[in-house]
């Protein structure tokens, strides 16, 4: 009788051994998404020349409705990648340039993903709207409304040179 119960405990661990290697346990995906911003602006020289730049000089971002700083004092980057809340439908940034103050606002939905059990959720956003104000940022453009990554570029900026 025992011998049974051993044979039987010991396909039990087998069982349970094999469910435990299932290739979902350990989570290879990405689970961030975050928008994609560039930046173009006129830069004009001493000498009167102008050049179109498409890089920051110098920008300090921080989330406008939080303590989040993504971004300190960043030089010679031409794409930011800012985290859009999960929370709500409205991220709202903070830029600070040249010792100029500017707002941007995007309006967004959320969308939860389900990626497995070990992975969780990775929530992608779409851009409805962005809205700016403040100092010089002229013009926004929507390049791409889907944000379900890293690596895709957004929204691009029209900066007022200086």
């Amino acid at each position: 009788m025992r011998l049974q119960h051993f044979k039987y405990g010991l396909l039990l661990l087998a069982g349970l051994s094999a469910w435990s290697c299932r290739p979902d346990t350990v989570c290879r995906q990405d689970l961030e998404a975050a928008m994609g911003m560039t930046v173009q602006w006129t830069s004009i020289d001493t000498a009167g020349v102008e050049s179109l730049m498409n890089q920051w000089d110098s920008v300090l971002i921080w989330g406008a409705d939080c303590d989040t700083v993504p971004y300190l004092e960043v030089k010679n980057q031409s794409k930011l990648w800012l985290p859009l809340r999960v929370d709500t439908a409205v991220t709202t940034y903070q830029i600070l340039w040249h010792e100029q103050m500017e707002f941007i606002e995007i309006h967004h939905t959320n969308d939860r993903q389900f990626i497995s059990n070990a992975c969780g959720c990775i929530v992608y956003h779409t851009i409805d709207t962005v809205l700016f104000g403040g100092a010089f940022i002229d013009s926004v453009e929507v390049m791409n409304t889907i944000v379900s990554g890293t690596t895709e570029e957004n929204i691009l900026l029209y900066l007022g040179g200086n």
